[in-house]
């Protein structure tokens, strides 16, 4: 229904306006891509899809396959309990043998898209120091999958890592890691005993901390950068920005370009910058 609204609007023509008239039961196979806004009205969706009430069936492929299945339903989902409720609904449901089900978590793919599009070496490229330091501004979920990929993907041999958080709900962040992932915080502190050598010898020899620092920068006004600490800009050389709209993330990111050329200019020492707005639309 959103295509057929945005097809009209640039003028096309549209014989049917709405999905229910589509008679689906004459099509060799069909692919659901369950979009909405609201993720919970994606897994009501999908009930009512697999309890095949939708015009008696005119949503529903002839034939449907349960060794070869030609109803594929891609669900969107955006935590660990709406995957939990699609498992259940398909576990419930007889029809589920005949689909093929897939959970989709956007940010999560946003993500690791992103780290796979501008990988975090790009600026060891350019320089022969072994730090590597990446602020993220923003704490949303796209800023929370964006500081555990960068975590994740980010211990290179021999590389000390960096990650700062800038934003106005930064706190949120950092509970949340620790709720989720609490090795994920522990594991950067020298102490822990995360870091012990397993299995424990005579010796107390530890590990090195998987990252040599993780901060996180409460900042009420993001586009006021005089409100940031200077060192994050003196030291970062990857940037992330995912504010939540693509304006916010383009704005923001076209401030730290312009701060961090200033800065390369009045400096002798030259810095490889790498600076990735995280683009919805």
């Amino acid at each position: 229904s959103e295509l057929f609204n945005r097809a009209r609007d640039i003028g096309a023509v549209c014989v049917k306006t709405d999905l229910m008239h589509l008679p689906l039961c004459r099509s060799g196979s069909v692919d659901y891509f369950l979009m909405d806004a609201d993720s919970k009205g994606n897994i009501s969706t999908l009930s009512g899809l697999l309890k095949n009430k939708y015009r008696n069936g005119r949503l529903w492929t002839a034939g449907a396959d349960q060794d070869n299945p030609n109803i594929r339903m891609f669900i969107f989902t955006t935590d660990d309990f709406e995957d939990t409720m699609v498992k259940n609904i398909c576990g419930k449901n007889d029809n589920a043998q005949k689909v093929l089900v897939r959970t989709i978590r956007d940010y999560k793919n946003m993500a690791v898209n992103l780290m796979n599009d501008v990988p975090l070496f790009l600026p060891l490229l350019h320089t022969t120091e072994k730090e590597l330091a990446v602020t993220i501004f923003g704490s949303g979920s796209i800023g929370e999958e964006i500081f555990k990929s960068v975590f994740w993907c980010g211990q290179m041999n021999d590389i000390a890592l960096t990650i700062n958080v800038v934003s106005k709900d930064a706190e949120k962040l950092e509970n949340r890691i620790r709720e989720t992932c609490p090795e994920l915080l522990k594991s950067t502190d020298s102490s822990s005993d995360l870091l012990k050598v397993y299995p424990f010898g005579d010796t107390e020899k530890r590990n090195p901390p998987y990252c040599k620092k993780v901060s996180f920068h409460k900042v009420d006004n993001i586009f006021e950068f005089s409100d940031i600490p200077e060192e994050i800009f003196n030291g970062t050389n990857y940037y992330v920005v995912a504010l939540g709209t693509d304006d916010k993330n383009i704005t923001v990111a076209h401030k730290i370009k312009m701060k961090v050329s200033r800065k390369s200019i009045l400096n002798e020492r030259q810095r490889y910058n790498v600076i990735v707005p995280a683009v919805y639309d």
